[in-house]
């Protein structure tokens, strides 16, 4: 590696050959190691995880909405079956006192006739 450091500034013509020859590359390669590992956590905590949460409360937002439609035209639903069975219990309830009333009019002298 340090040999095509020196032959890329030297190809450049730029006096800085002695000066990449002195650096400890091996150091400079764990410390640009460290460096990056510090740049990826410092990017995830600050922007990625960020993103993420956000994407995802919008979504979850979005969510609930549809869900929330749902349930509310389900519980509605509910309430036209209650109505509806509301009203044929009173209809059934009016045909069966019909029917008792028809059947004791009928039956001879047992319920004061």
């Amino acid at each position: 590696m340090r040999s095509m450091l020196i032959m890329a500034a030297a190809s450049t013509g730029l006096p800085v050959a002695g000066l990449l020859a002195s650096i400890p590359l091996d150091q400079l390669g764990n410390v640009t190691a460290t460096a990056m590992l510090g740049w990826y956590a410092w990017h995830t905590a600050a922007h990625t995880i960020p993103e993420l949460v956000e994407s995802f409360r919008d979504e979850l937002a979005a969510e609930r909405s549809t869900h929330r439609g749902y349930v509310e035209q389900f519980f509605n639903d509910l309430a036209i079956e209650r109505k509806q069975r509301h009203t044929d219990q009173l209809a059934l309830k009016e045909a069966l006192r019909d029917a008792i009333r028809e059947l004791v009019e009928r039956s001879p002298g047992k319920h004061g006739n």
